[in-house]
């Protein structure tokens, strides 16, 4: 069974004080086979290349595939959502090639970005788990995962 995470990649990726950023964190707490990540410029991009630099250091078999948006402001809900909605729709074939399940991770974005995520999966667009993370300085240390 494929395993699929959707995530865009935030300010805190790859990490966040001393730790894991929420991307890191989430593929160390759960086992995926293809992450998917959704990038916002050239420096999210660069973010990207390496959150998979450091996920296969420990997981080489692990696939990874970037998406940029181009996105104009990322607070801008309308704008965000039509493009997230573009490239779900150009994904979803490769999904349907066999067994498999996706997580959304909500945590890296802006509000917007998130929210359109929400859209997505309860609308029906995208058949998907939404997970959240609880940083470790708000959960006693360890990342805490929430879905």
């Amino acid at each position: 069974m494929e395993r699929i995470l959707l995530s865009f990649v935030g300010n805190r990726d790859p990490f966040s004080d001393e730790h894991h950023g929420p991307v890191l964190s989430l593929i160390a707490a759960r086992d995926f086979t293809r992450v998917i990540l959704f990038c916002n410029g050239s420096d999210y991009v660069e973010k990207a290349r390496t959150v998979q630099k450091i996920a296969q250091e420990d997981s080489p078999g692990l696939r990874f595939n970037f998406v940029s948006l181009e996105i104009d402001s990322p607070i801008d809900h309308e704008e965000i959502y039509r493009e997230l909605r573009s490239a779900i729709a150009t994904l979803r074939p490769g999904f349907a090639t066999g067994p498999h399940t996706v997580t959304v991770l909500l945590d890296p974005g802006t509000p917007p970005m998130q929210t359109s995520w929400f859209l997505l999966v309860l609308s029906g667009q995208l058949d998907a788990e939404l997970v959240q993370g609880v940083p470790p300085r708000f959960s006693g240390g360890a990342y805490k995962l929430d879905s």
